[in-house]
């Protein structure tokens, strides 16, 4: 990682030069210039798309967005912004000198390799054809292949609901209480660019035990690129539990398409789930649909989000109450960063549930609105801490599922 670090800090400082390019975007492109310099890594990153939004076009822009990112350690943000240049006749071969670099830390060996030989091909620098070749040789490919990559993530909150939310139902149970959770993911990278990954997520009530809540998952991915898509399939199993006893059994099945368009993102997924939930819920059990769409792109007031859902059920639902909604969702977010070290969000989700009317039931549908505003001040690079508020407004065309909330939680968060 060392000489990923030394070779695109080199030949940053080399590029850090002016343009012709519009003022507003030259002075940003100036700022993030002198950001990068001062070691202010994350703040160069938005004086560099800053520019780019405003008109500065230069590869250059991009190769730097590109050498910001590996600093911050942001590899498949650095991955994205070197695409975009890997095809320029200066900056191509040193792109994908340092995509083959991005690629071994991921645990991708066929694409650095692919990165290597073109840019051993593509250039007459005699230090990028050197380093190229190094990469190439067999011994320093096997000990790529003996290299176990993993990350590591994990937070607790604690926090207070004023209408807890009873699991299953999906409905306020007018009760007020304190709680504690806990999030933690552990990720293997695995030969032939495949991932497992296992995850456990826990609530405990401090005075309504019957709504602790424990999930417990794992899986496998195995992402790959289609021409200009990151393609990611990958299968799931969830295991519930409602107050220590088992509740649902859930089978997924994933399948997530990304891409960028400069400096635009977006992401399609479809998400099929199989429910398996205990006697008790068997009116839940059945199937989910879940199709989304996310776009998203920096602006001069932060990074901003829009996300779009269908979800679609099919389950065995009661005599006279459907469980079997089609749901609409919109959201939009919006994170700014203050300083290095904290950054804030603001989100807004609208979203309608038709449910199917059954037997003399009469057709229910609900509107629901919530807003939530959080913020994040990371320590280090592994420590950060964590605060969100949360309103939830819920209202039907049905007696007694009109609703309110508020949630309240504050915590810390660790990344390895």
């Amino acid at each position: 990682m060392g000489s990923l670090l030394k070779l695109t800090t080199i030949v940053a400082f080399s590029l850090l030069l002016l343009s012709n390019a519009a003022a507003n975007g030259e002075k940003a492109y100036l700022q993030g210039v002198k950001s990068y310099k001062a070691g202010e890594y994350k703040q160069a990153l938005v004086f560099f798309k800053r520019a780019e939004n405003l008109g500065y076009k230069n590869p250059k822009v991009f190769y730097n967005q590109g050498v910001s990112f590996i600093k911050l350690k942001q590899f498949r943000d650095a991955q994205n912004a070197f695409e975009q240049v890997q095809s320029d006749a200066k900056l191509g071969a040193i792109s994908h000198y340092n995509l083959g670099l991005i690629a071994d830390q991921l645990g991708e060996e066929k694409s650095a390799q692919v990165h290597y030989e073109t840019a051993l091909s593509t250039t007459n620098n005699k230090k990028i054809q050197t380093l190229s070749k190094s990469k190439l040789q067999p011994k320093k490919r096997s000990k790529v292949k003996q290299k176990t990559l993993w990350t590591m993530y994990g937070n607790v909150t604690a926090g207070y609901d004023d209408n807890v939310n009873l699991v299953g139902e999906d409905e306020a149970s007018n009760i007020s209480d304190q709680f504690l959770q806990g999030f933690f993911k552990f990720r293997l990278y695995l030969p032939m660019d495949f991932r497992f990954a296992t995850s456990l997520f826990e609530q405990q009530y401090l005075e309504e035990s019957e709504q602790n809540f424990r999930v417990v998952k794992l899986g496998f991915d195995r992402p790959f690129k289609f021409k200009n898509w990151r393609i990611t399939p990958a299968v799931d199993f969830s295991h519930a539990e409602l107050n220590n006893e088992s509740f649902q059994d859930t089978y997924d099945f994933k399948l997530t398409a990304k891409r960028r368009f400069g400096v635009n993102r977006f992401s399609f997924q479809y998400r099929l789930s199989d429910l398996h939930p205990v006697s008790d819920f068997a009116f839940l059990a059945g199937t989910r649909q879940r199709f989304r769409t996310t776009f998203q792109r920096p602006t001069p007031v932060g990074k901003l989000r829009f996300r779009y859902q269908l979800e679609v059920n099919d389950r065995e639902d009661e005599a006279n109450e459907s469980h079997s909604p089609t749901r609409h969702s919109g959201e939009i977010k919006l994170t700014y960063d203050f300083t290095k070290q904290l950054d804030a969000f603001v989100e807004t989700t609208y979203r309608v549930s038709d449910f199917s009317s059954k037997g003399s039931g009469s057709s229910r549908q609900d509107d629901r609105v919530q807003f939530a505003i959080g913020a994040s001040y990371r320590l280090n690079k592994t420590w950060s801490l964590e605060a969100k508020v949360e309103h939830t407004d819920n209202q039907s065309n049905q007696a007694g599922n009109d609703f309110e909330r508020n949630v309240w939680t504050i915590g810390g968060a660790a990344s390895f």
